[in-house]
């Protein structure tokens, strides 16, 4: 049967990843929230100790954005397996779509959330020692800006932990879906291994092969191999899911 307007690959993706921009904000704004919670925890101090030393008494507080980071990288967890939730997923239904069309929008909002992320988090920590700094400045703050080179670095880091941990929660919520049973092998799995010694060392190898990489570009190359490989498991396995399932 031949139609006026064939279907375009191309046109639908971008179709829905548009829809999805607007009707899913909500995972945008999810993320400000957060890092607003995390900014204002993170003005008190994330740590510190004192001294005494007779007449005088040193006190010593630590500043940084790592509270900031990690409830970033719990929300691209949370994020990434809430929007497998039925209600999300039927979005889907509302235009002309196929299972990969639904995938791959739904893993292109993720990452343009996860590219937000990666930008709003090292600043948001760079911002926290300005605002320190303004707040407590009789006081000896040890540095304020960090370097450039070390800040512009931390921008596609942060992107990519972030659409690593985004993915992992997609995958799981997807794996969920699709057989409950499966994921808590899984999840029974990763935690036997942990209290395993003899493969204790074998999984922290396997963090350590992300978090241990020294170069930016090999630590990126790895994260982007690693993002599509669990995708491309995901999309397959899940393509001949029901419909409303």
């Amino acid at each position: 049967m031949m139609y006026l307007t064939e279907p375009n690959f191309k046109r639908i993706f971008w179709n829905q990843y548009v829809f999805k921009m607007k009707a899913l904000s909500g995972v945008f704004i999810s993320l400000i929230l957060v890092q607003l919670f995390a900014f204002l925890l993170s003005l008190d101090g994330t740590g510190g100790y004192s001294a005494d030393y007779g007449n005088f008494v040193i006190s010593v507080k630590f500043f940084s954005g790592d509270l900031i980071s990690v409830l970033t990288l719990w929300w691209a967890v949370i994020a990434g397996f809430g929007l497998t939730l039925r209600s999300y997923r039927e979005t889907d239904f509302l235009l002309v779509t196929n299972r990969a069309t639904g995938h791959l929008s739904m893993i292109a909002l993720l990452l343009t959330a996860s590219l937000y992320a990666g930008i709003t988090t090292p600043l948001l920590g760079f911002f926290l020692r300005l605002v320190v700094y303004w707040r407590n400045m009789n006081v000896v703050i040890g540095e304020v800006a960090p370097p450039l080179d070390q800040l512009l670095m931390s921008l596609p880091v942060t992107a990519c932990y972030a659409a690593l941990f985004s993915c992992l929660g997609y995958a799981a919520g997807m794996l969920f879906h699709y057989d409950k049973g499966l994921l808590g092998i899984l999840i029974g799995g990763y935690i036997a291994l942990l209290s395993i010694p003899s493969t204790n060392g074998f999984i922290l190898n396997v963090h350590r092969f992300y978090n241990a990489e020294s170069s930016v570009l090999l630590f990126i190359a790895k994260v982007v191999l690693t993002v599509c490989l669990v995708y491309a498991f995901i999309i397959i396995l899940t393509n001949r899911m029901e419909v409303r399932q």
